[in-house]
């Protein structure tokens, strides 16, 4: 899992009136916003929820600031995890580093107040719910069907995450999405951009399409630092591939506690392998048709069976939204945990007589229950990340003692510890967290410990849905690394 830095490009701004009173404009029920000009051109603050303030300046990086103060001349904001502070006045605004440091004026400005201040997203505000985007560059058309077998898809994946969650005793909602009508929007984005932009063609790149795939919802629907944002990307190629298809991508990053982004290819969405309806879906997960000249992922031959497509595409779905929602993969049972490749055995939770249902292991199911879109809990005016140390030593007796130091000015809520050693790591352990400091101490197991070094990552969050990470690396002794 990575975390990326979203930008931001500001939207017209309309019509609006311009207070003219020399005082802060009172509290209503509809949202406030300051504008000014400074070093990085047009910066408005929007007033948001729980006492947050949504930032779009210029420079296309979205900022969340606290609201800590205000009184009739000015409101004063703090941006979380940082030593900066805004005060806005009725004319201008002033800037200051720390709490303790000396105001200064940073540049005039006006309250844009009345009936609509502008949206800046189309996506809206922040309401935790999930986003869901049909991404079609200019040289692809949209599947047939595409909205109904998005929903079929996104109904089998709540069902995963509620089920699995409940049964392990955790009281959750489940899954959101943004709504019209009782029914989840599939927001079609027709790109002004080839496929060949996105998948980096000929060389084709993952990583890269993701970067692109993020910059190009950002700047035509929301912000995915906002809100977490699943997208179906219409980007693969249907030539000939060593596995499923080329210009395939399957990633998913966190940005907590409130944005995150999973993309997943749409080859998944044909008539072969999506259904229209969740009844006939479940069916196919039991179909092993061969599908012809092709091979799914980890497959040795051609003509691998259409289950194994399909778990390759719902269930890979449903790992990935596990990376936008906070959690790391975990790897210590592959053949059932849906953050490692458990999710390739997808289909035996459709069957009654299945011993060895697919489901988040007892850490990540933590994590996930420190997510503002799946925990009833949380406080959401809370935008401090905790604080979080960690100390590697290497024992006496040849082994690596971890100590875990993790404190939060409201409360802790969960860990996980994480080895790096792999490119893509894994889960070692983890454990629920209470009050506002713990001290962990832990011995690292053996069959950790075969290489020159050990590289760990913590996460920690805390009750108000924010991470905590730190990573550590330990060089271990000559001989216990030959």
């Amino acid at each position: 899992m990575r975390f990326i830095i979203p930008c931001f490009i500001v939207c017209s701004l309309g019509v609006v009136a311009v207070a003219q009173s020399q005082r802060v404009p009172t509290r209503t029920k509809m949202p406030l916003a300051f504008q000014y000009t400074g070093g990085v051109g047009l910066t408005t603050f929007v007033q948001s929820e729980n006492r947050t303030w949504v930032v779009y300046p210029a420079n296309k990086r979205t900022q969340v600031y606290v609201e800590v103060g205000r009184n009739r001349n000015s409101i004063t904001l703090r941006r979380a995890n940082t030593t900066s502070w805004f005060r806005l006045h009725s004319s201008h605004c002033e800037t200051r580093k720390g709490e303790q440091g000396q105001w200064r004026r940073l540049a005039r400005g006006v309250w844009l107040t009345g009936r609509r201040v502008p949206a800046f997203e189309q996506f809206g505000g922040t309401d935790y719910r999930l986003r869901v985007v049909y991404l079609v560059p200019r040289d692809r058309k949209p599947k047939p069907d595409y909205e109904k077998k998005i929903k079929v898809v996104l109904s089998l994946a709540a069902e995963l995450y509620v089920k699995d969650l409940r049964e392990k005793g955790y009281e959750t909602n489940g899954l959101k999405f943004e709504a019209a009508n009782g029914r989840p929007v599939i927001h079609l984005l027709r790109s002004d951009k080839p496929a060949s932009y996105f998948n980096n063609a000929p060389k084709y790149d993952p990583n890269v399409q993701f970067t692109l795939v993020g910059r190009e919802i950002l700047n035509s629907l929301g912000d995915p630092a906002r809100h977490i944002v699943i997208v179906f990307a219409e980007t693969y190629e249907e030539g000939p591939a060593r596995e499923a298809w080329v210009g395939h991508i399957a990633r998913g990053a966190a940005i907590p506690p409130d944005g995150g982004l999973a993309v997943y290819s749409t080859w998944f969405l044909k008539d072969d392998f999506c259904a229209l309806s969740v009844e006939a879906q479940k069916r196919l997960f039991f179909d092993a048709t061969p599908i012809e000249g092709r091979s799914a992922f980890g497959h040795r031959g051609q003509n691998s069976p259409r289950f194994e497509f399909i778990e390759d595409g719902i269930g890979a779905l449903c790992h990935e939204l596990g990376h936008a929602l906070g959690a790391p993969h975990d790897q210590r049972n592959n053949r059932v945990y849906i953050m490692g490749n458990g999710f390739r055995n997808l289909r035996w939770n459709f069957d009654p007589s299945a011993n060895d249902k697919v489901a988040f292991s007892d850490e990540n199911a933590r994590l996930l229950m420190s997510s503002r879109y799946l925990a009833k809990d949380l406080t959401l005016s809370d935008y401090d990340n905790p604080k979080v140390e960690m100390e590697l030593a290497n024992g006496r007796d040849g082994g690596v003692d971890v100590t875990i130091t993790a404190t939060d000015d409201l409360g802790l809520r969960s860990m996980v510890l994480v080895e790096r050693m792999r490119p893509s790591g894994s889960v070692i352990m983890g454990q629920e967290l209470s009050g506002k400091r713990r001290r962990i101490q832990y011995r690292l197991p053996d069959h950790l410990l075969k290489g020159k070094y050990v590289k760990l990552e913590t996460y920690v969050a805390d009750n108000g849905g924010n991470y905590g990470r730190v990573t550590k690396t330990l060089q271990l002794p000559a001989a216990r690394g030959n």
